[in-house]
C-alpha cells in the first residue's frame, strides 16, 4: 500500500514543506527524490529559506543539491517533481496537518530485508489494534540499511527496533 492510498483523502502541496517541524527537515536528505527536491528548491526561494531557517544542518545539503541540479525548465516538469517530493514524505506533513487521520491509522510499516546485502526492500503494512503501538516509518527503501539504522537510532534508540530491522526480533 503506497501513502498515496493509505492517505487518499488528503490534498498534499509543495506549500505543505512550510508545516515541517526541524526534526522532520532533518530527515529529508538522502530520503527524498534529489532531483525533484532539487527543482522545488530552485523554484520555492521561501521553502529554502525556511528549511535552512528551521534546522541548520541541513544547509550545506541544500547547497549541494543546488550546485548538481539546474532548475527544471517547464510548469509540467516542476509540479511532477513536487508531487514527487510531497508524497514521498507524505506521513510528516500529513502528521502535521491532519493530525487525527495520522493518530487514527491502525498499522506498523515493516521492512524486510532485501535480496541485496545491506540494503532494505519494499514496505509492508501491518495492521494492529493496540493504540499504543509506535507506526515506523522506514521510507528510504533503497538506502543503505546502516543509514536507515542511523535515523531511527537518533529517534527510537531504546526500542527493540533493532532487533525487528536485523530479523532477530518477532512481529506480533
Amino acid at each position: 500500500m503506497s501513502l498515496r492510498t493509505l492517505f487518499s483523502g488528503v490534498n498534499l502541496e509543495v506549500e505543505d514543506l512550510f508545516l515541517l517541524e526541524a526534526f522532520q527537515i532533518g530527515y529529508l536528505p538522502h530520503w527524498v527524490p534529489e532531483r525533484d527536491f532539487a527543482a522545488v528548491l530552485w523554484a520555492y526561494p521561501a521553502i529554502h529559506r525556511f528549511l535552512t531557517h528551521k534546522h541548520r544542518p541541513v544547509v550545506s545539503y541544500l547547497e549541494q543539491l543546488l550546485a548538481r541540479f539546474q532548475p527544471m525548465l517547464t510548469k509540467e516538469e516542476l509540479e511532477t517533481c513536487a508531487d514527487n517530493v510531497v508524497w514521498t514524505i507524505a506521513d510528516l506533513p500529513v502528521y502535521n496537518k491532519c493530525p487525527g487521520l495520522y493518530d487514527n491509522v491502525g498499522f506498523h510499516r515493516i521492512t524486510a530485508p532485501s535480496t541485496r546485502p545491506g540494503l532494505l526492500q519494499d514496505t509492508q503494512y501491518v495492521e494492529t489494534r493496540n493504540p499504543g503501538d509506535i507506526l515506523i516509518t522506514v521510507a528510504m527503501l533503497h538506502q543503505p540499511a546502516d543509514h536507515i539504522r542511523h535515523h531511527l537510532a537518533r529517534v527510537l534508540q531504546p526500542l527493540d527496533i533493532f532487533h525487528l530491522l536485523e530479523g532477530r526480533a518477532s512481529v506480533r
